[in-house]
């Protein structure tokens, strides 16, 4: 895998959770679970595309 794919595969996947972030989380009140969705989001985003 090139890197420019790598990259590419990691901003899909990190566009793909922030839409699912904009779409269901942007207006819940728990704030402490957004934070935790949106670190774990970009963390897992980085990884998916090395599986």
């Amino acid at each position: 895998m090139n890197w420019w794919h790598y990259l590419i595969l990691a901003n899909l996947y990190l566009a793909m959770f922030y839409g699912f972030y904009l779409l269901l989380l942007r207006k819940e009140t728990y704030f402490m679970l957004n934070r935790v969705y949106l670190v774990s989001a970009a963390i897992l985003s980085f990884f998916i595309p090395l599986i």
